[in-house]
């Protein structure tokens, strides 16, 4: 598993041409140069080097028969398990990681014990936010596509269009009322909510604190200071640790939720 960034092209020592073979324990660092052949077989080297399944990969592959590093990631990818790699620029990678910021609609989403998509969590002040949208919402239909329609056609890495401010994103929803709606939202930057929130509950004669962890990423840092500061400031005793939507992240900002 793996996020993979191809910004930053033609530092490696390869020819301008990118057609030098490295064995896999010589992957560079970036591509050799920016055309589309040198990037597919930069993908290509790094999933046979440290991609969890890398047994899965074919031993030789034709990288100039694919369109893109995206194509061929999905036509390498172990489809069976892996649901999560992804390539994306490094400056969308930055402005998730270091900066909490992504471009879209702000809202997180699965299904629940019945099948239903429900929404999980809405970031404050975002398009999403901003159109209403609230958590335990039931999606019913994205950009006219029903969800049974997304998952039967394999539409989930584009049913949400282009990740670019501006973008528009029609939504069927079924609110709490059991209220059917039809949203249009527009993608625009959202500011992440690591520590998502924050309470101190009071259960017997204790003080429990309770968090729901997000990201493991940059902001995160402040941001569980602030909440531990803040149960210290309650005399709290336990801690209710909610990390059932979070996706993972930075090394460092788990080890600093953990001490």
């Amino acid at each position: 598993i793996f996020i993979l960034s191809t910004a930053g092209c033609g530092n490696g020592d390869g020819d301008k041409n990118g057609s030098s073979s490295y064995p896999p324990w010589q992957v560079p660092y970036t591509p050799e140069n920016c055309s589309v052949e040198s990037q597919n077989s930069f993908v290509y080297r790094l999933m046979k080097d440290v991609y969890y399944w890398y047994d899965k990969v074919p031993d030789s592959v034709d990288v100039t028969t694919f369109n893109s590093p995206e194509e061929l990631l999905d036509s390498l990818r172990y489809s069976q398990l892996d649901k999560w790699s992804y390539i994306t620029t490094k400056e969308a990678y930055d402005s998730w990681y270091e900066e909490g910021k992504y471009v879209g609609v702000g809202f997180g989403f699965g299904y629940d014990e019945n099948g239903n998509l429900r929404i999980r969590y809405v970031y404050a002040n975002s398009p999403a936010d901003k159109a209403g949208l609230k958590r335990g919402d039931i999606i019913l239909a994205i950009n006219g596509k029903t969800i049974e329609e997304i998952e039967q056609n394999n539409l989930w890495s584009t049913i949400f269009g282009e990740d670019e401010v501006g973008i528009e994103v029609s939504l069927k929803v079924q609110k709490a009322t059991g209220e059917i709606e039809e949203i249009q939202l527009t993608k625009d930057v959202v500011t992440i909510q690591p520590v998502y929130l924050t309470k101190v509950l009071n259960v017997g004669n204790k003080k429990v604190g309770y968090i729901v962890f997000l990201k493991f990423i940059e902001p995160a840092y402040d941001a569980l200071k602030s909440a531990f500061q803040e149960f210290k400031s309650e005399g709290v005793e336990e801690l209710i640790l909610d990390l059932r939507y979070n996706g993972g992240g930075r090394l460092r900002i788990a080890q600093e939720l953990a001490s």
